[in-house]
């Protein structure tokens, strides 16, 4: 288990940011049995920041899919007509995790990057956008466009 490979390695505190990089063996040979299971999220969480980091990812974890549930059923009782769109990047946010527990390295990339933060985005505006309804365009002044 990564986890307890991550904390037989540095303890309990981490090794610090960086620490399981990779290429990092290239630079120095007192970090160079750290490569392995720091490939995975979970491991690579716990091997840099040590178990205050790991609790700290799985308290924000729970805290961001609890407010994108209750956007879930927020979009669905108000009958907005975008629930099936909301469901949808949910769904598609989700279905990273696992990706992220087993290949962390996928997410250093800046499209993955750029398109999980667009989803994520999406899910924290749109109780906003439901409320609004259909935003008015207007010319400057305030006068609406139509």
């Amino acid at each position: 288990m990564p986890i307890s490979w991550a904390y037989n390695r540095v303890g309990l505190f981490g090794g610090g940011v960086g620490i399981g990089s990779q290429g990092v063996y290239h630079f120095t040979d007192v970090v160079a049995g750290y490569a392995g299971p720091a490939e995975g999220g979970l491991g690579k969480i716990m091997l840099e920041l040590g178990i205050f980091g790991f609790i700290l990812l799985i308290w924000l974890a729970l805290a961001f899919l609890g407010f994108f549930a209750r956007v879930i059923r927020f979009s669905v009782a108000s009958k907005s007509g975008n629930s099936s769109m909301v469901i949808g990047v949910y769904a598609f946010v989700l279905s990273n995790i696992p990706t992220f527990v087993v290949a962390s390295a996928l997410f250093g990339d800046l499209f993955v990057l750029s398109l999980l933060g667009l989803m994520a985005s999406y899910l924290l505006a749109s109780p906003t956008l439901i409320v609004r309804g259909k935003p008015t365009l207007t010319n400057g002044q305030g006068a609406a466009l139509n």
